[in-house]
């Protein structure tokens, strides 16, 4: 872990804007939950422990690449069971970006079931961009969900991948914000 000290600036919340984003990020999920509820659909919402981006050249597997999230295991086998029960080929991505931050809530659906997995997670944007350099490369981005233990629950592929990336061609090297 680097502690050094522009690390340690840089993820201390000492504005509470983070806090802030986490706790609308999941107002965000429960909300866009609640309507799909009202429409019918079947919905399970999940808030991740953790969630780090990846990119080939941080791991043995070069086809491996894209965000990493960890599921608390009390979620796990409610998640799977959905997973396993449902062709969830579909998704949605609702984000924000706040101080160095993705927030995100990617929605996995199956239409034919009427089925729809939330996950409420961020990531740290210093980490992207061999990530983003690795989505760039391949047109493509995959999402892995694991528990705590690093078993892999599941492996969602996004085609479409410009909603979970930072905003911009490239990140700047502090990974906040240009705006």
């Amino acid at each position: 872990m680097d502690d050094s000290p522009e690390y340690v600036e840089r993820v201390v919340d000492e504005t509470g804007a983070q806090t802030e984003a986490w706790a609308r990020t999941i107002e965000d999920m429960e909300a866009i939950a609640e309507q799909r509820r009202e429409d019918g659909w079947d919905v399970v919402t999940l808030t991740t422990a953790h969630t780090a981006p990846i990119s080939r050249a941080d791991n043995d597997n070069p086809d491996r690449f894209g965000l990493v999230t960890v599921l608390p295991d009390n979620y796990a086998e409610r998640f799977q069971t959905v997973y396993e029960d449902n062709d969830l080929d579909q998704y949605q991505v609702y984000s924000n970006t706040v101080e160095g931050f993705k927030y995100l809530v990617l929605e996995v659906l199956d239409f034919d079931t009427e089925t729809s997995v939330m996950l409420a997670l961020r990531y740290d944007l210093v980490l992207a961009p061999g990530m983003v350099e690795s989505v760039h490369d391949e047109e493509t981005m995959y999402t892995y969900v694991k528990t705590i233990d690093g078993t892999e629950l599941a492996v969602f592929e996004h085609e479409e991948y410009d909603p979970l990336l930072p905003e911009g061609p490239r990140l700047p090297d502090d990974g906040r914000s240009r705006e």
